[in-house]
């Protein structure tokens, strides 16, 4: 993939994952005191488009995305392409986690409910950690390529 598509393609996934982010975060923020059905489905709505979005994004980069792109350029630096690979099954680990639990707790369930959306509000953190990594490796992947210097 050539580096102005790929930074295209990335900074097109990454706004994407950012939009659902901060509409699931504005959604969790605050459980009501009425309507917590509603409110619950909606939870399990929005988190269930993230989690979908980010399995896709997840393969994508992973064979067929920058990953690839990155070992061509810089074989050296697969220890850091591996590193990522394994996140992406840490984080489908815990998002199956979420959702199965979200899937469980009812609107009774208050501490449940400030537990699932405390697990949420630090899974949206990992994805930031994660998609932070991931743009320092492809930077330092492409503009070492271009000849910039150490």
């Amino acid at each position: 993939m050539k580096p102005d598509d790929l930074a295209a393609w990335m900074r097109e996934e990454h706004d994407r994952v950012h939009d659902l982010r901060d509409k699931l975060t504005a959604k969790t923020a605050t459980m009501p005191r009425v309507n917590v059905d509603e409110w619950l489905k909606e939870v399990r709505d929005r988190f269930e488009h993230l989690r979908a979005h980010l399995v896709q994004h997840m393969g994508l980069e992973e064979h067929d995305g920058y990953l690839n792109s990155v070992l061509e350029l810089r074989p050296t630096l697969a220890p850091q392409v591996d590193k990522l690979n394994h996140e992406h099954k840490e984080l489908r680990y815990i998002m199956d986690s979420i959702f199965r639990d979200l899937q469980q707790v009812g609107a009774g369930d208050n501490l449940l409910i400030m537990d699932v959306s405390w697990r949420i509000s630090q899974f949206l953190s990992y994805i930031n950690h994660h998609e932070e990594h991931e743009q320092l490796l492809v930077t330092y992947a492409f503009t070492h390529e271009i000849g910039t210097k150490d």
